[in-house]
């Protein structure tokens, strides 16, 4: 435009014009495969054994009936575990509510299959929505690479199957992404269904935890550069008109959000403009007294040394993603040529942002780095690229493709093999770096969450060590 080019600013126009895209047809294909993969990941699901927070989640889950019948009166559920109330009921009351038509009491082992099968679902989300942003960024083959990573990332499709806070927010982040990339693509009109989406993913966020308004802060980042780097800075102040669609894209879905995501956050609810600063002020003050394993030494979850998330990623990450990291800091340059440099840089941020943070902060952190499965998506989104573009750039070299190919295929082998051997529970996987599972034995929290219990337990059965009577 006239003023951008008087002011020195960019046309980002240009740079989200060269997203690849698919088309319609290649969309609904790979939404009917990512069908098949729930499919799978719920068959998987059914086989996992209750996690530690099962039951108190599942409390929650059975209290939260009582507040809306008596609108509001009764906050019983605000006491139904730890901490509790600071967390959205979404999840809780999906899985409550499709138990309670399906007429399964919490006493019987069917009403865990249930909520297992939707924590399938939810992960479903966040693999779907990644693809989306791989196809959007690169094509339809990548985002077909990008599915096959992820469901090969052990942590993170275990904790898929039975992990009722972490991976239902990893949904909803990884569904804002893709809807405010898709906004700012758009800009200065995006669509009603666009902006649709993404006041959906802001209220599926905030709907599990109050952190989910990390959204809220990103869309006013983001579309705030987008204003400058197109139109600078000296027109907010100076031309409304084309001030005013970036607000609306930022007011509008914000609130929106975070208005539907009240509607399943009782605590929330009932005093919106002190609980929501209490949520926050109650997990940044979160000192949960609770020693872990750690590289050898028990240690205070407290007191948890910088490096802990770091070298939790480093033991647990598929070879593959780890190789994927070191291609893409050794591709970056040919990446921010060959695609959206925009999208490289807003899916870093959003990978890189929360753990930057944390490991400044000094936040409590333990259970490995299950807190940060949100990242995870948008970190496959990068390794994908990395990977894709490394071997569309061997083009017309068959045998540095070849290659390519074979790391690849070679890094997956050790998941697929974990994978076959321990399908109730893939989320305790330890890579080769590490020596897999005994390596990590004795050094390392394998099962944290005790899944494993479950086979335990029929195990003794079968052997008649223990019996129902």
């Amino acid at each position: 435009s006239k003023s951008s080019a008087q002011s020195g600013s960019l046309d980002l126009g240009k740079w989200f014009g060269r997203d690849v895209g698919m088309s319609g047809r290649e969309t609904k294909l790979l939404s009917y495969i990512m069908l098949g993969g729930f499919v799978i990941m719920a068959i998987l699901s059914l086989r996992v054994g209750l996690n530690g927070d099962d039951d108190v989640q599942a409390k929650y889950a059975s209290d939260l009936p009582a507040f809306y019948t008596s609108l509001g009166a009764d906050t019983t559920c605000f006491t139904s575990g730890p901490e509790i109330k600071y967390y959205g009921a979404l999840f809780e009351l999906a899985t409550g509510a499709t138990n309670q038509i399906l007429g399964i009491d919490k006493t019987t082992p069917g009403y865990y299959k249930v909520r297992h099968v939707w924590n399938a679902l939810f992960g479903a989300i966040a693999i779907y929505f990644m693809a989306l942003l791989v196809g959007r960024i690169a094509g339809f083959r990548p985002a077909l690479l990008g599915l096959g990573l992820i469901f090969l990332t052990l942590r993170f499709l275990g904790h898929s199957l039975f992990n009722p806070k972490d991976i239902p927010f990893a949904a909803g982040y990884m569904m804002g992404l893709y809807y405010l990339y898709k906004t700012l693509s758009e800009m200065p009109a995006p669509s009603r269904k666009t902006l649709i989406g993404l006041t959906a993913g802001i209220a599926f966020g905030i709907g599990i935890r109050v952190g989910g308004v990390l959204m809220i802060a990103y869309t006013g980042l983001f579309l705030g550069l987008h204003f400058l780097a197109r139109h600078g800075f000296r027109q907010i102040f100076s031309d409304w008109q084309r001030l005013k669609p970036y607000v609306q894209a930022l007011v509008i879905p914000s609130l929106g959000g975070l208005s539907l995501s009240l509607l399943v956050w009782p605590y929330g609810l009932i005093n919106p403009l002190e609980h929501i600063p209490g949520a926050f002020e109650a997990f940044a003050n979160f000192r949960t007294a609770i020693k872990v394993l750690f590289s050898g030494e028990m240690v205070w979850s407290m007191d948890i040394p910088f490096q802990y998330i770091i070298t939790w990623m480093a033991i647990t990450w598929p070879i593959f993603s780890l190789v994927g990291i070191v291609l893409l800091l050794v591709f970056l340059r040919g990446l921010l040529h060959t695609y959206n440099p925009a999208a490289i840089l807003f899916t870093g941020f959003a990978f890189l942002f929360p753990i930057i943070y944390v490991i400044i902060s000094g936040s409590v952190l333990y259970d490995g780095w299950r807190h940060f499965l949100f990242v995870y998506p948008p970190a496959i989104v990068l390794i994908t690229l990395a990977w894709w573009y490394g071997y569309e750039r061997f083009a017309g070299r068959p045998r540095w493709q070849y290659g390519m190919i074979a790391i690849l295929l070679l890094s997956s082998l050790d998941s697929l093999a974990f994978l076959i051997r321990n399908s109730p529970y893939p989320y305790v996987y330890f890579n080769p770096l590490i020596g897999g599972i005994q390596g990590a034995y004795g050094s390392y929290e394998l099962d944290y969450w005790g899944a494993s219990v479950k086979q335990a337990v029929e195990w003794m059965e079968d052997e008649g060590i223990i019996s129902e009577g």
